[in-house]
């Protein structure tokens, strides 16, 4: 299409309001590279995806999504292998992700007489699951590395029951209030902060190691303040490493199994 008319039918001023009136930096982006097509059609294509939306909105539905303003460097960061994202970063993108939910939900409801917009939702469905998949799963085996640590560890504490150091040492002090009828082996702090962290260093390396640094402050810690013994967190971070190790061939092992529950499938990637 000529310039000339392009002006005269004020295109780019429409282009740019319609730019103005998108509410996340992706339909700002979409709506400033719109331009006319003069394939019909192509132009069928498009008004019968608006009617389509016109009528889900006539029926209650929603297209309203929620993003934050640096979503496109957010997306740009999932790219990118073991890239971590800042915890603002996270609730910005479940924000986004759970809009984006909401409005899938509503365009299935009306699969049936929305062909076009049903086709747009299991695209988005399949972007979500390609590029949050392997993150879920990391979380997953994080969560069930402390699981198990957390039931060794109570494991382990109710057949070797060991006093604490305040109780069993004459003249230890203690700085923080415990009861002198809790165990002292393993570390129950260390175990946890260690199994976070080793859980996340299979994972991702550069964040595995802040939180090990976290979990040796932690530990040592609870050594200071007189409540364990040096090898009642030793025994913690063993425990934790084990359970790390363990949980990444079982989570393996039982993985189509999990595939029976929808709330594991969901997450799996549609091939």
């Amino acid at each position: 299409m000529q310039p000339a008319v392009l002006h005269a039918l004020e295109f780019d001023r429409i282009r740019e309001a319609l730019a103005h009136d998108a509410l996340t930096p992706l339909g700002r982006a979409r709506a400033l590279a719109l331009e006319p097509s003069p394939d019909p059609a192509e132009v069928a294509h498009r008004l019968n995806a608006t009617s389509e939306a016109v009528a889900l909105l006539a029926d209650g539905g929603s297209l309203s999504i929620s993003a934050p303003e640096e979503l496109l460097a957010l997306l740009d960061a999932l790219q990118v292998g073991g890239q971590p994202l800042e915890p603002m970063g996270l609730v910005g993108l479940a924000t986004f992700v759970e809009s984006v939910d909401a409005v899938c939900a509503g365009v299935r409801r009306l699969r049936a007489s929305m062909p076009l917009l049903s086709d747009v939702a299991d695209a988005a469905a399949a972007w979500k699951t390609s590029h949050f998949e392997g993150r879920v799963e990391n979380l997953y085996h994080v969560g069930w590395t402390v699981a198990l640590a957390y039931a060794a560890e109570q494991i382990i504490g109710f057949l070797y029951f060991r006093s604490r150091p305040f109780v069993a040492l004459e003249g230890a002090i203690k700085l923080i209030e415990k009861s002198p009828l809790e165990k002292s082996f393993p570390s129950g702090h260390a175990t946890a902060a260690f199994a976070m962290a080793f859980g996340l260093l299979l994972h991702n390396r550069k964040w595995g190691w802040a939180l090990v640094v976290l979990a040796l402050y932690v530990s040592l810690s609870r050594i200071a303040v007189g409540v364990h013994y040096p090898s009642d967190v030793a025994g913690g971070m063993i425990v934790a490493a084990l359970a790390a190790m363990i949980t990444a061939p079982v989570k393996k092992a039982i993985e189509p199994y999990l595939e029976l529950f929808p709330v594991f499938r969901k997450y799996r990637r549609q091939v």
